[in-house]
């Protein structure tokens, strides 16, 4: 026989009694303490127990549509163990009863946050990046340059011919371009940009007039110009922003909204122009232009070189957008220096 102290609700008012629970092994008696009359009594085996929530107080079911509240943990939770009520549940009561389980839980819901933010959303990301249409990229571009004339570039001075050069250049680097990139050269002078050059996700690379006239060969506006084709054909920049964005234009981009997926790229002028690529994907089209220039017979003098003269030209000022979220200078040459044979 197991007795336990409850507070009984009759189901048709807010109003508790108390009650002693009386189980003899096949009825729940109620008793009232106050008057000490019998309250209910139901065959056991049509009521049911809660399963213990915290040290929230355990509630019983009884037929009929009323219940009991009780504190007493120990005589309900005796009362299960001898009807093997809730079998399942006594772990999951003891795990989250324990002050070391619940530290433990919260360290793996940290790890596995930090581990989705670190790495997951980058791999979600990338892999959605490269499945985004061609017309999508298209409309960003077209939108992103309009803003970046608006507000950064002004008409070209360079003569037609330098232009035509330049453009030959691009073609030589791009080569076929590959999964419908079109590649297009577009000078501009900048403004306060000053020498600079930038890569649209569509494949329209932007270069400055004064980034030209920094250069003192051909060869170092190739090692430029490899280093923008290479943000394009990886997509560094859908990847950059879709990483920023985080788990929210994921979901639309996975579900097909392209609605949201422009609307974000609405912002991109700013993230290019203003806090440019990740050191990742700088170091990544670093890479992929002094491997253009191994590959064609040359070293990579001439990128270095040019890379060494942006830092310089800026002075005490802050740097143009084109070095000033890169990797420092020195790291960037060492690593150039470093894919030499």
């Amino acid at each position: 026989m197991i007795r336990f102290r409850a507070d009984w609700f009759d189901g048709r008012s807010a109003r508790a009694c108390p009650v002693e629970v009386v189980w003899d092994g096949a009825l729940l008696r109620g008793e009232d303490l106050k008057e000490g009359r019998e309250l209910f009594r139901h065959p056991f085996a049509a009521c049911r127990i809660e399963p213990p929530l915290g040290t929230a107080a355990r509630l019983l079911h009884l037929p009929g549509g009323s219940c009991l509240e009780s504190r007493d943990f120990r005589g309900v939770a005796e009362l299960e163990r001898l009807t093997r009520r809730n079998v399942s549940w006594r772990g999951v009561h003891r795990a989250e009863s324990s002050f070391v389980l619940a530290l433990g839980a919260l360290g793996i819901i940290v790890l596995a946050t930090w581990l989705g933010i670190a790495f997951g959303i980058p791999f979600l990301a990338d892999r959605t990046a490269e499945r985004l249409p061609p017309g999508l990229l298209s409309g960003v571009s077209r939108q992103t340059f309009a803003a970046m004339e608006e507000h950064y570039l002004a008409a070209s001075q360079l003569e037609p011919e330098r232009r035509a050069v330049l453009e030959g250049l691009l073609r030589k680097v791009a080569g076929d371009g590959g999964e419908g990139v079109s590649f297009r050269l577009a000078c501009r002078r900048g403004k306060q940009i000053g020498a600079n050059a930038f890569a649209l996700p569509d494949g329209q690379i932007v270069i400055t007039d004064q980034l030209v006239a920094l250069a003192e060969s051909d060869d170092e506006l190739e090692g430029v110009l490899a280093h923008e084709v290479a943000h394009v054909k990886h997509r560094h920049a859908a990847r950059g922003l879709l990483r920023s964005v985080g788990v929210y234009l994921l979901a639309s981009a996975l579900l097909g909204d392209a609605a949201s997926i422009q609307t974000a790229f609405a912002s991109f002028p700013m993230i290019l122009v203003e806090t440019g690529y990740s050191r990742e994907f700088e170091f990544e089209a670093d890479r992929e232009a002094g491997r253009y220039l191994l590959a064609s017979g040359r070293d990579t003098a001439p990128f270095r070189r040019l890379l060494e003269r942006l830092e310089q030209s800026h002075g005490g000022l802050a740097p143009p957008a084109f070095i000033a979220t890169h990797p420092p200078g020195p790291e960037r040459i060492k690593a150039l220096m470093a894919l030499e044979p």
